[in-house]
């Protein structure tokens, strides 16, 4: 392409510089370049008084060279419009989900809660759970649940009053821990407590009653119904719920419902016929009280006073007289003053009869009167493992 076409059209035009100008036409200016150019030259150089600051057109070859320049600007953002109005739509790409953390990458696991320093010292013959983390021994603290597998038993020790051993399959926590009270929750499986300590002190709730610790060594467990299974072995034990507490010597057991409360305390010495006469007991039925006082001997003093503390005024009537029977009220103890409920008539009588309850060996069953009751089978019923209550021994509710 010659620049005379750029400045006068003179000369062989390029395409684009034809595509560019139609595409401005309709910005073209009407007069001619070279025109409005030359005015000022022809004006100043037409009179005699032409100042002498004017200044003097370029030279021909520069203007034509400023005007390739713009020529050649005006191609460029012409190119620049294309490009941009054929250009591709922004592509929107979605958020992409996190990764999942790796083996390498993932958070750490919490801090063992048993290894805090504080709480009721444990160790364990294998691995138990301590809130989730397993460990071997540490620091059970206030509000963590401890819980044992099926080859697990654990010895927790309680402040400096005693030990509790939880058995396999167990779960419990302690609740508080104070100067005044150790309060510890079994929700699952079977335990072993021994305590010296001020009565009171040391407690454990069930989801069926209150074990209230009186100074002794026992067992409790808690089977897959909620019921909770009481055995004293040295001792005694308060088991309370559902407004009555059972007041539980050593070698006796019981087994509290979670519906009804606690049940009778039977004695380990019981026969056959009693155990089975109170298991049917029904709570206001004389009918049922009378077949178990039937069969009751002295060895079962502990469920009599139990049944004299906690029934009515009839059954106290009916329990009191075959007390009298089995010569268990002692003379300085008025006989009307038990059936009226006197609280410190019942405690008087519970002191005399602690003395057979409390002996290095238990009493030898004694013959004694039967008032209406079937005979009585030889042997002694195989004793009821804790937490594994046999099934034909219905809980009874006084």
């Amino acid at each position: 392409m010659s620049d005379d076409y750029l400045w006068d059209k003179s000369g062989e035009p390029d395409p684009e510089v034809v595509a560019l100008e139609k595409a401005l036409a309709p910005l073209r200016h009407e007069d001619s370049m070279r025109a409005a150019a030359a005015e000022p030259l022809q004006k100043n150089a037409s009179g005699p008084d032409r100042p002498t600051n004017v200044v003097q057109l370029a030279p021909r070859r520069a203007a034509r060279k400023w005007a390739y320049f713009a020529g050649a600007a005006a191609i460029a953002a012409s190119v620049l419009i294309a490009v941009w109005s054929l250009r591709e739509p922004e592509r929107v790409v979605a958020p992409q989900p996190s990764p999942i953390p790796s083996a390498s990458n993932a958070l750490p696991r919490p801090a063992d809660p048993c290894a805090s320093g504080s709480g009721f010292a444990f160790q364990a013959t294998d691995k138990v759970s301590c809130d989730g983390v397993y460990t071997a021994s540490g620091k059970l603290p206030v509000g963590v649940w401890l819980e044992t597998a099926s080859s697990g038993v654990v010895r927790v020790e309680v402040a400096d009053i005693g030990a509790i051993t939880l058995r396999a399959n167990s779960r419990m926590r302690i609740v508080r821990s104070s100067a005044s009270e150790h309060r510890i929750e079994l929700v699952r499986g079977s335990l072993h407590a021994k305590v010296k300590a001020p009565p009171r002190l040391f407690v454990i709730d069930t989801r069926a009653a209150t074990a209230v610790d009186l100074g002794c060594e026992y067992e409790l467990s808690v089977d897959d119904s909620g019921r909770t299974h009481l055995h004293v072995l040295t001792g005694v034990v308060s088991l309370e719920g559902k407004g009555r507490a059972a007041y539980v010597p050593q070698r006796a057991r019981i087994v509290a419902d979670p519906e009804g409360g606690p049940g009778p305390v039977i004695s380990d010495n019981a026969d056959v016929a009693f155990k089975t006469a109170v298991s049917n007991l029904k709570q206001d039925d004389r009918a049922s009280l009378a077949a178990a006082l039937g069969a009751a001997k002295k060895v079962d003093s502990i469920t009599l006073w139990n049944l004299l503390a906690n029934g009515s005024s009839e059954i106290r009537s009916d329990v009191v007289k075959r007390m009298v029977e089995l010569a268990l009220v002692p003379k300085s103890v008025s006989p009307k003053s038990l059936i009226d409920g006197d609280a410190k008539a019942m405690e008087a009588l519970r002191e005399n009869l602690e003395n057979d309850w409390f002996a290095e060996s238990p009493p030898e069953p004694s013959p004694t009167p039967q008032r209406n009751a079937p005979a009585a089978p030889s042997g002694s019923a195989p004793p009821i493992q804790p937490g594994n209550a046999p099934a034909a021994q219905p809980v009874t509710h006084w």
